[in-house]
């Protein structure tokens, strides 16, 4: 029962991620304006630290840096996940993931941005797990994984 509860809440929080990534290319599309997904603990600004478990927040970049200021507008904040789970990130999309007007992922200095967010819940031993892969062309999808572990960060 335990291993079902356990998969049931990895594949809630790889489609509560995924959402929130259509999201943020919807509102960059539509808008005509880049937009940005990133880490955040308060739920209101970005953070370098931690990993996406810890929450995230979506907002309009009007001036491009990938930090969300002050003026700029909130267009979701999301709570922190769980403590069981564990979310993995490559290098280009561990901190924020930003949507160019044509729905594109473009780094903030305007280099191409793809990668791959691995959520599994905490398990010394082989666990199953989800991946988000996030292409260049900007849309997101998921794939299901084996881990040999998903270990306590």
């Amino acid at each position: 029962m335990a291993g079902v509860l356990n998969s049931t809440r990895v594949s809630s929080a790889s489609s509560e991620l995924v959402a929130s990534l259509m999201l943020t290319r919807n509102e960059a599309m539509k808008r005509h304006v880049r937009v940005v997904m990133c880490k955040s603990a308060d739920g209101k600004t970005c953070t370098s630290l931690g990993t996406w478990q810890q929450g995230w927040i979506v907002f309009v970049d009007n001036n491009g840096d990938g930090e969300r200021a002050a003026t700029e507008p909130l267009l979701q904040s999301k709570l922190p996940l769980g403590s069981s789970l564990r979310f993995t990130a490559t290098s280009p999309v561990a901190k924020y993931v930003s949507y160019s007007p044509s729905g594109a992922t473009l780094l903030v200095g305007g280099g191409f941005q793809a990668g791959t967010v691995t959520v599994c819940s905490q398990s010394m031993g082989a666990t199953s797990a989800r991946q988000v892969i996030l292409s260049a062309g900007g849309r997101p999808r998921t794939q299901k994984v084996q881990l040999p572990s998903c270990n306590p960060a």
